[in-house]
């Protein structure tokens, strides 16, 4: 079994084909925002979305002390 290509393309690879990546946050980027999230108040409207967020950014410390080389 194999793949067939629809459209390839030879040589220099064009930059608008290029798919481009989020900038990411440091491990130390990433306590901060814990830290700064911790000792600070916020209203209710915002607690579900702050919830999430901080959620995210305890996955990712996680996944880097689960993964420390």
């Amino acid at each position: 079994m194999g793949f067939k290509a629809g459209n390839v393309i030879e040589g220099e690879i064009p930059k608008d084909k290029v798919g481009k990546c989020p900038p990411t946050l440091s491990e130390n980027e990433v306590i901060f925002l814990l830290y700064f999230i911790k000792n600070s108040t916020f209203k209710g409207s915002e607690l579900e979305a702050l919830f999430q967020l901080t959620l995210k950014l305890q996955e990712i410390y996680k996944y880097w002390e689960d993964n420390k080389l």
